[in-house]
């Protein structure tokens, strides 16, 4: 069986999209942030969880605190984030693709009731180094088809 990784997976639908900049302190040249308003994003996924999970919604909390953190920090360069929806608490990325590797991907199905994505993309400004970009993409998930291909030959 393959191991899957998060490159994987791919967009079924994108249903929020968020654009920011960097905006570095005033007050404090050592800091800045991520100007990002993810309001959007962070309502679908709250409200997905309240559909889905009977227990341990809040798991979502505890993702979304680690991606909030790397916001802060100007050297992030972007990434992709999953969220396995299931009745007993969100899952993140590490969770999803060890049951998935260990399990196959039954476990997808059977288990998990919707599987988002996040990805966020940052571009940098060769000419001006604190012009820096900041794109977010939140849609629903699936494995791509040839990614999945030798488990539902197996299914």
């Amino acid at each position: 069986m393959r191991e899957y990784t998060i490159e994987d997976f791919e967009f079924e639908s994108i249903s929020e999209k968020s654009y920011g900049h960097w905006e570095q302190s005033w007050k404090d040249p050592a800091k800045g942030m991520f100007a990002v308003n993810y309001c959007s994003i962070l309502t679908a996924l709250i409200q997905v969880a309240g559909r889905i999970c009977r227990r341990y919604a809040s798991d979502l909390f505890i993702d979304w605190m680690s991606i909030n953190k790397k916001l802060q920090d100007k050297s992030y360069n972007g990434g992709k984030y999953l969220f396995g929806f299931r009745e007993d608490g969100v899952d993140h990325a590490p969770y999803v693709l060890s049951r998935l590797n260990s399990s196959g991907f039954l476990y997808s199905r059977s288990v998990i009731k919707e599987m988002y994505m996040l990805e966020i993309k940052v571009e940098h400004n060769e000419e001006y180094p604190d012009d820096i970009d900041i794109y977010m993409y939140l849609g629903k998930a699936r494995l791509m088809e040839d990614a999945g291909m030798l488990d539902r030959r197996a299914a």
